[in-house]
């Protein structure tokens, strides 16, 4: 079949069937060439997500297998949808202060968009608590201001402040990587991916009628995808999980029939005005339909009311009509439930079918058996193939990891690393180290960074770099950027003259020294010197800077250096030993510490505390136990190499032999 060549195979996977379009395209529309629907024969699928990947795809092989030969063809790839709940947006702003004269280049400009990408996976991958939880699937710059003014692009331009904002979109991987595997355990290439939603609202909500305030549901058995439009696009999307499964669970309960049972109890609702079944307990049983959908009601009040919230959540208010589609769309009293809850008028509220497939169908839905709302979806999916393309999500390899990556239409080697989630942006370009700017001594010191040492990439076994196109099936070898290290400098390093030692004073340790004030404090020479601090070194070697520094007060009392009197220009040592003298005392009697010399050791006499004054009597304290045993036999004493009797007094600097 010559047209086959130009077909698309559609899947629509849903919770309780999976439904199978070959179509092609011709005159600007579709037209049919076999369709084929299958039940799950267990629950495969949960909410929207493929939970059993081996049933799920012996189902898509099954309606692979019976369209080929229907038809006599091959059919090797396949579009499919998402369900509308995986796709998640982020809305992302980055603020950059420019330097004095700086150019807002293009490589600045999609450095920012791939910084804003990776900030929205980091949220991501932080909520959902996995690494490379998401695949981003596209992002859109919505706004950029510098300096206060909108811009429609900033490039070329300099300022103070930039403001760049983002919308990101992400599938969840577990979403996609289901849908891939299934299809890959059935034999087929994916060629196009939408969402449900998007699929949906092609059909019946095609661009043309975006300008109005428009919602569609598509209630399926496990999940309600919703989509609202409104001024020329689709605002939102979102999803609940609660559809056709919900109702048909309350029938069960309430006439106490299995799951088969009440789904066909359900769906001759509209047939007739009483149904007849055979409950669990073997009897036959017949019931109104008023008491089944009495019964039914709060699970329909759940799906609407949960459904309301999501389409008010976008839109603010109530849309302007509503469509439902899917096969829970059928469920006597949907519209008007949804008509109430909204406070619509019950006629805007209508069930997608006919009438709006016909839009993209040659000849009429009856005659192709896709009259019923359920063909909605897999029509647009269809439709969405043969008039967008699609997406699809093809894989790369990064350092031996496989990649999907959401159409390759001027990717970059950037984009893969950033929008994988495996890399950091600062792994891709790498940043200088920040410099250091500090005042030394009043001069203004700037120390460098360190440069950072660039990513290594490597696109199909040759060098290239972060702007080389990506195709899919590429191989990308990647060794990161490692970022140069700050500045630093230490206390000691930035002053090297610095040096501190110790100093006596009255029996209590002080430093003198050369010191160094950072923003005014005395530093120590190991603090870390931070961005704009000022700097000065104060040289305090001297007795009176010395004084002045630790509050001493020469004018009120006087001091001794090493027993000397001490002046305000004599040079300080390490060692060195200031002692206090009170001259108002001194006629009391208070006398100073006393430094001597006693048998060729220093010996320090401090005061008495009566104010006496020490005698040579006073050394025997002093002196060894060997030369005192020889005091019976008499000692002789001399006092500055003179003979002297053991009254006489002493002062500092005395030389005393006693033997």
């Amino acid at each position: 079949m010559d047209s086959a060549e130009r077909a698309v195979f559609a899947l629509d996977i849903g919770t309780r069937t999976v439904i199978g379009l070959v179509c092609h395209l011709a005159d600007g529309k579709m037209r049919l060439l076999g369709a084929e629907i299958i039940e799950h024969g267990k629950r495969a699928m949960i909410d929207g997500q493929v939970d059993d990947i081996a049933h799920v795809s012996a189902c898509v092989g099954k309606v692979k297998t019976s369209l080929e030969q229907k038809l006599n063809i091959k059919l090797p790839d396949v579009a499919i949808a998402a369900a509308g709940r995986a796709l998640r947006t982020r809305m992302v702003t980055l603020r950059r202060l420019l330097g004095e004269g700086e150019v807002l280049t293009t490589e600045m400009l999609r450095n920012l968009e791939m910084e804003a990408v990776a900030l929205a996976q980091a949220e991501l991958n932080k909520e959902s608590g996995e690494r490379a939880a998401f695949y981003c699937v596209g992002h859109t710059v919505s706004r950029q201001v510098l300096d206060g003014y909108e811009l429609s692009t900033a490039a070329g331009h300099k300022g103070a402040e930039f403001e760049m904002t983002l919308i990101t979109a992400f599938l969840p991987k577990i979403v996609v990587e289901g849908l891939y595997a299934a299809m890959d355990g059935s034999g087929l290439e994916v060629g196009s991916l939408t969402l449900e939603p998007i699929a949906a609202m092609n059909v019946v909500i095609p661009p043309e009628l975006r300008m109005l305030n428009l919602a569609l549901v598509d209630i399926g058995a496990g999940t309600s995808d919703i989509a609202v439009s409104r001024a020329g696009a689709v605002i939102g999307y979102d999803m609940v999980t609660v559809a056709g499964d919900e109702i048909t669970e309350a029938i069960m309960q309430a006439m106490l029939v299995d799951f088969t049972t009440a789904e066909k109890i359900k769906q001759n609702l509209t047939e007739r005005e009483e149904v007849v079944f055979v409950d669990i307990l073997g009897l036959t049983q017949t019931a109104p339909n008023t008491e089944i959908m009495a019964a039914a009601r709060s699970a329909v009040d759940l799906l609407v009311s949960e459904v309301t919230e999501k389409i008010l959540a976008i839109n603010e208010t109530a849309p302007t009509a509503l469509f439902l589609v899917g096969g829970g769309s059928q469920y006597p009293e949907l519209t008007a439930a949804f008509a109430q809850k909204l406070g619509m008028d019950e006629h805007r509220v209508a069930v997608g079918g006919a009438t709006h497939i016909q839009r993209v169908l040659h000849g009429t839905p009856e005659s192709a058996g896709l009259e019923s709302p359920e063909y909605i979806t897999p029509l647009g999916i269809a439709w969405t193939a043969l008039q967008e393309g699609g997406h699809s999500f093809g894989t790369v390899t990064v350092n031996g990891k496989k990649i999907r990556q959401y159409s390759y239409e001027g990717v970059k080697v950037s984009d893969i690393l950033i929008l994988s989630g495996y890399y950091k942006y600062e792994q891709l370009v790498g940043h200088m180290g920040k410099p250091l700017r500090f005042y030394m001594d009043g001069r203004l010191t700037t120390i460098s960074g360190e440069l950072a040492r660039p990513a290594q990439i490597r696109l199909n076994g040759e060098a290239a770099s972060l702007d080389a196109q990506v195709s899919e099936g590429d191989e990308i070898g990647f060794i990161p950027a490692v970022s140069g290290v700050d500045a630093r400098r230490s206390v000691k390093e930035a002053a090297p003259a610095y040096r501190r030692f110790m100093v006596m004073v009255d029996e209590r340790e002080y430093y003198a020294g050369v010191w160094v004030l950072r923003n005014g404090q005395f530093a120590r020479e190991n603090d870390e010197i931070a961005d704009g601090d000022e700097v000065r070194t104060v040289e305090i070697l001297r007795f009176g800077d010395f004084a002045q520094l630790i509050h001493l007060d020469p004018q009120q009392e006087s001091y001794w250096l090493n027993g000397v009197p001490a002046a305000a220009g004599d040079l300080l040592n390490p060692g060195d030993l200031l002692t206090s003298f009170d001259p108002a005392r001194e006629a009391e009697g208070r006398r100073e510490t006393i430094l001597l010399e006693l048998n060729d050791k220093a010996v320090r006499l401090t005061p008495k505390a009566d104010g006496s004054a020490y005698l040579l009597l006073d050394l025997f304290n002093y002196v060894e136990k060997d030369i005192l045993e020889r005091r019976a036999l008499g000692l002789r004493c001399r006092l500055n190499g003179r003979e002297a009797p053991f009254s006489a007094e002493l002062k500092s600097g005395d030389a005393v032999i006693i033997e």
